[in-house]
């Protein structure tokens, strides 16, 4: 555990707070869901819980029964949606779950908290933080954000294709922020938030050269050259075995500065 890493969790005042990295998870009033009377209901309420809209009928029988006929779609749906209701209302007698205009949605009277919603808002933030010029607030951001990611969206469910395009960006905003941060550190010298940073990249993204290369910076100025060529080996290895592909010209120049004992 990083020594500034920030938990991230809804206030206990809202009424739904859901998790959707690694394992999905849902609270009500704190309470978790443990049962699920239908894994196509939790299903139905992942894809409510990506969008700031209600989702017609048609559009969630699409993401969830892809070329499945219409009437099966729709009966699984019916059944679907029943399931997840039946599974809300062991902790609540509220209606969670409102039809209208042949869409489904989240009831407008509920508050609802969605950790890949945050994730995204804290990541706007920050970036407009950084545009100004205000580094450390947008860092600030950064850190809640990458707090919140804990596997990708939906990772336990096989069946959540539809959420692909949301899961990579996502992703791929995860490994920004994560290089970002590497960088900020780096650049104020923060060497040991600059390591925990990089390596924390490299857990999920091994081919990273920016990663490895500020590892090899680390390295090197806290006196330890051969930790620093060790890192570039551990790169070649990366690279060749998951890319076919050989270091960058700027790191190998940077890995023979430091065998020369140039301070990099």
């Amino acid at each position: 555990m990083r020594d500034d890493a920030v938990t991230v969790t809804p206030a206990r005042t809202r009424q739904i707070a859901a998790y959707g990295f690694g394992a999905f998870e849902v609270l009500i009033e704190d309470a978790p869901v443990t049962t699920w009377t239908s894994r196509r209901g939790q299903a139905v309420l992942e894809v409510l819980l990506t969008h700031d809209r209600a989702v017609h009928r048609e559009e969630l029988m699409a993401a969830l029964w892809p070329g499945a006929p219409y009437p099966r779609a729709r009966n699984r749906l019916n059944v679907a949606v029943h399931g997840l209701r039946s599974s809300l209302r062991m902790l609540t007698t509220l209606d969670l779950i409102v039809f209208r205009d042949g869409s489904y949605g989240i009831s407008s009277e509920v508050d609802v908290w969605f950790d890949a919603t945050e994730f995204e808002d804290r990541n706007g933030r920050g970036r407009r933080h950084q545009h100004a010029g205000h580094v450390a607030a947008a860092m600030s951001e950064y850190r809640r954000a990458v707090a919140l990611y804990t596997g990708d969206l939906f990772a336990a469910d096989r069946s959540s294709d539809w959420a692909d395009s949301r899961r990579r960006r996502l992703r791929a905003l995860h490994r920004e922020m994560l290089d970002e941060l590497g960088e900020q550190a780096l650049h104020i010298g923060d060497l040991l938030a600059c390591l925990q940073w990089s390596e924390t990249l490299l857990e999920v993204e091994p081919w990273h050269e920016g990663a490895h290369a500020r590892l090899m910076r680390v390295h090197a100025r806290r006196g330890q050259p051969h930790l620093a060529i060790r890192q570039f080996v551990d790169c070649v290895r990366v690279l060749r075995a998951e890319l076919e592909a050989m270091p960058s010209r700027p790191v190998v120049e940077l890995y023979e500065q430091i065998k020369r004992g140039v301070v990099v």
